[in-house]
């Protein structure tokens, strides 16, 4: 059985691009022929790659001197990137259309990341494989997301009629199963994030080192920056040690600390595995830190109810480990939440098996 993968391809997204090669390691570590999807979402694109400011955009000088500041940044980046993408991900045929995608594979998984998120999507309906299936076909999704924005009315009725075609239904979050169950498909599970699917051994294999001087605090801001960044340094201090840092949209530098931007995703791993404390506010920064049994901080930026990160600490036991949480000696055990991460593991990867037999 031919396999393939739709998820959000060629970023310059950290969380993105390691899903993807989580998902089809370990699809190919269970036998299957599987391969990653090689369609690019024009919107994705657009958002992604490095670009210089254009005329128009100079009206704004402070998002003018942000994308001056990280366009350097930002073309290292993609370099690495794409050497991490030849050396360990596999891609398929070019394809430009869902009918593309459907005759090329047997199966196709839908997933992970916010492919049914129309903000994010720029309304492309390529991810809900919305046209004519093939005999004997399988479509299923992984861990799919819709995002946490409200989600379109317009699209409610095309959405519904295309995922209750599908084999077998998995999301990333509590809200994907509301939003299914306003559609009236009741029979979705919500699964683990493919990248908490591989091991810390499985991950260390494809770490590659950076080079730094001395012990240090790793610093990843994705969607909250302020707390994240000011109790990083705090930390710092402290630990004695120095402060590096990724983020992820600021061009804004961090005084008295080394930015990381330009590291590739093996070199990202590297960075977690290897800090004396982790401060995020991630997901996927706050996923290995925990797959990596590291000492974390989290922030948030949204309501702990909404939030990605707060609900993942809250299954683990992990969620008092927040930046408010200042007493760097209270460490994290993780004897219990390695149990429960092996539980829910092995609950999702039992959905996979099922799902495409």
């Amino acid at each position: 059985m031919k396999c393939g993968i739709l998820t959000f391809i060629h970023t310059l997204n950290y969380g993105a691009t390691l899903q993807a090669y989580a998902l089809s390691q370990c699809l190919q570590m269970s036998a299957y022929d599987v391969e990653i999807i090689n369609y690019t979402c024009p919107a994705v694109k657009i958002r992604e790659e490095p670009r210089l400011p254009s005329f128009a955009e100079f009206k704004d000088i402070k998002h003018t001197v942000g994308m001056l500041f990280k366009f350097p940044e930002h073309s290292l980046r993609m370099r690495r990137f794409r050497n991490f993408e030849s050396k360990y991900m596999s891609f398929g045929n070019c394809c430009h259309t869902t009918n593309d995608i459907l005759k090329y594979y047997n199966a196709i998984i839908v997933g992970s990341d916010q492919v049914w998120c129309p903000q994010i999507t720029g309304n492309d309906l390529t991810y809900i494989l919305d046209d004519k299936l093939y005999p004997n076909q399988r479509i299923i999704s992984y861990a799919a997301s819709f995002g946490d924005k409200s989600f379109p009315d317009s699209l409610r009725k095309q959405f519904e009629t295309a995922l209750k075609r599908f084999d077998a239904l998995s999301v990333r979050e509590e809200r994907g199963m509301e939003i299914l169950c306003s559609m009236g498909i009741k029979d979705a599970v919500v699964s683990i994030d493919p990248t908490l699917l591989l091991e810390s051994d499985q991950w260390k294999r494809v770490e590659k080192p950076v080079k730094t001087h001395r012990k240090y605090v790793f610093a990843y801001a994705v969607s909250e920056r302020n707390q994240t960044f000011t109790f990083a340094k705090r930390a710092a201090e402290q630990l004695d040690a120095d402060l590096l840092y990724i983020d992820a949209y600021s061009g804004r530098p961090v005084s008295g600390a080394r930015n990381m931007g330009g590291c590739g995703p093996d070199e990202f791993l590297w960075l977690i595995n290897n800090a004396e404390l982790v401060v995020t506010s991630s997901f996927h920064g706050l996923c290995f830190s925990i797959l990596f049994n590291k000492q974390f901080r989290y922030s948030l930026s949204s309501k702990k109810s909404s939030s990605r990160l707060y609900n993942l600490t809250m299954q683990l036991g992990l969620e008092k480990f927040d930046v408010n949480n200042t007493d760097l000696n209270n460490r994290i055990s993780y004897v219990q939440p390695n149990n429960e991460l092996a539980h829910l593991r092995e609950e999702s990867m039992d959905f996979l098996r099922k799902a495409l037999s």
